[in-house]
């Protein structure tokens, strides 16, 4: 990387060049059976965010980690209710 400053800001210019077409690739790195189980999942996701089964955004790490905490106190006494 080359770092220079340039009307007051401060720029980054990489200097070794990466050829891309050497990288691994999704379609590469995941059996045709992986890849099906990783959309479904993606599908699902969406489909539970369009029906408003989102959080978030959060302002803070720790507003999201007491939004977990929240969610897992929820579905601990919904299992308790079952048993």
């Amino acid at each position: 990387m080359e770092v220079s400053v340039q009307r007051g800001r401060i720029v980054l210019t990489p200097q070794l060049v990466i050829d891309r077409s050497k990288l691994p690739r999704v379609e590469r790195e995941h059996t045709p059976k992986q890849r099906r189980s990783i959309d479904r999942g993606i599908a699902q996701s969406l489909k539970e965010f369009k029906q408003g089964r989102a959080r978030g955004p959060f302002e803070t790490h720790e507003a999201f980690v007491a939004s977990l905490h929240t969610e897992t106190r929820k579905r601990q006494g919904k299992n308790k209710l079952m048993q």
